[in-house]
């Protein structure tokens, strides 16, 4: 076989990194607005042409006068592939088992008044958009709500909506408990001191990052995603997130995809009445290939398909890989490591996001390169220096 190439090595791997992060802008914009297979598609796109640029690359600095052909047309007909397998794929994923839609018959509203309100709700347009959403509800209709700071505080417990809601004097002060205050509320569902009404939903609203996280090790964050989210998701009480400003969206996506909710990110205070009507809707959070999913009876058949998944667009990407390297002829390596490669990323995604709770962002970004690393075999008997030998058609 030869020795393997590590310039080849280092320059896809580099490739990978850096359409890892590019590819986090790229998500970042379109999943606020593209249906999700759509999305995925445009993803897997980038990374495929980003890796055909590295390695494109590598060739031209390093091998410019290697004999061969690359067949350009085989190589476009394997991207269009890839964009049909991986909208194909994610279509697949998201429709399997997906939740039943019922909709909520009662509301428990987390509102935050940490201090930094101050300066993003000053004209307390939160509490408005909250009476906004229950003028729509006929007077059975039931809800509860806490304020939150550092501790979270029941100022209203399940009642009807045909008992006015009496709002204390709001003082915004302190930090953002939001692990604190989502386990005291199961806690007060268990000791009975909060009455849950019938198909509950949780409307959760912060403008801020977890400042009870602070100091806190990742082995305790993550117990708090895989535990606590994780009850509301087995008593079936959806959260549905409304970051408003510079809430933490990694979070609040995480929060809202692994209890089957919503996640609406508001850039204005005066925006927050129809974040609050979307989040009190219906809709579920979808399931997404390249994000959290949501606990279900069928885990193990859905870890095992996004794995599968991604092997599959991931050979798609190697067979692209040989084609461009086939100047070299022993494209074996590419092959054998792009398999490996699509593996690794699979259960790097499946068991970072859904089992340790890692960042999405993270696991995307270690995905790419995993998904990139090409291992090619440098057969020197296949080398010249004829750099009229090699043909690009």
């Amino acid at each position: 076989m030869g020795k393997i190439s590590l310039k080849m090595l280092i320059v896809s791997i580099l490739g990978g990194l850096i359409y890892g992060f590019l590819g986090e802008i790229l998500y970042g914009i379109l999943h606020l607005f593209l249906p999700r297979p759509v999305v995925t598609l445009i993803y897997f796109a980038g990374l495929f042409l980003f890796v055909a640029l590295a390695l494109g690359l590598a060739k031209a600095m390093m091998y410019s006068g290697s004999k061969g052909k690359v067949h350009v047309g085989k190589v476009i007909i394997l991207f269009l592939i890839l964009l049909a397998s991986s909208a194909l794929l994610e279509f697949i994923y998201d429709v399997v088992r997906k939740p039943e839609r019922i909709e909520a018959e009662s509301y428990i509203f987390v509102i935050d008044r940490s201090g930094s309100m101050n300066n993003n709700d000053p004209n307390g347009y939160s509490y408005q958009a909250l009476e906004n959403l229950l003028d729509s509800k006929s007077d059975k209709f039931q809800y509860a709500v806490y304020l939150f700071a550092d501790e979270p505080e029941l100022i209203r417990n399940m009642q009807p909506n045909s008992v006015p809601l009496d709002l204390p004097l709001i003082v915004n002060d302190g930090g953002t408990g939001i692990q604190t205050t989502l386990d005291q509320i199961l806690k007060d569902i268990d000791n009975g001191t909060l009455k849950t009404g019938k198909n509950t939903k949780v409307i959760f609203m912060t403008d801020g990052w977890p400042t009870d996280f602070d100091g806190t090790s990742a082995s305790d964050r993550r117990n708090f995603m895989n535990t606590t989210l994780a009850e509301y998701a087995a008593r079936e009480i959806p959260i549905s997130a409304v970051g408003l400003m510079d809430a933490d969206d990694s979070l609040m996506e995480m929060i809202a995809e692994k209890t089957n909710g919503s996640y609406t990110d508001v850039r204005d205070a005066a925006m927050l009445d129809d974040a609050f009507k979307k989040a009190g809707s219906t809709d579920v959070s979808l399931r997404n290939l390249l994000n959290f999913r949501e606990p279900t009876d069928m885990n193990v058949v859905l870890a095992i398909l996004r794995i599968l998944f991604f092997v599959i667009l991931c050979m798609i990407i190697a067979v692209a890989k040989t084609e461009l390297c086939e100047n070299f002829r022993n494209t074996t390596p590419v092959l054998i490591s792009s398999a490996i490669g699509g593996t690794l990323a699979g259960i790097a995604v499946e068991l970072g996001m859904n089992a340790f709770a890692i960042s999405p962002i993270t696991m995307r970004v270690i995905a790419c390169v995993l998904i990139a690393f090409t291992l090619l075999g440098e057969d020197q008997r296949k080398l010249y220096d004829d750099t009229e030998n090699a043909k690009i058609y």
